[in-house]
């Protein structure tokens, strides 16, 4: 399973490097929710997601895909 804002940002076309500079999100900040490194994410890039139409069950798709993470993890 794919990190869903990945995906969304891949359908595009888009590099990380090219959505930051889109959408002014700070390029660590990008990063850590593509990586899965922050709980949920935050306000700022929902709402940018939100404005570029990203599907609005996107904070539940990141929780979902998170969640796997982690299941994968502790399963080593």
């Amino acid at each position: 399973m794919k990190n869903p804002i990945v995906q969304f940002r891949e359908s595009r076309g888009w590099t990380r490097v090219q959505l930051c500079q889109i959408t002014g999100i700070p390029y660590d900040n990008l990063y850590a929710v593509e990586r899965g490194l922050l709980r949920k994410v935050p306000v700022k890039v929902l709402q940018v997601l939100a404005a570029l139409n990203a599907p609005a069950d996107m904070p539940q798709r990141y929780l979902d895909w998170r969640a796997g993470l982690s299941r994968v993890k502790t399963a080593h």
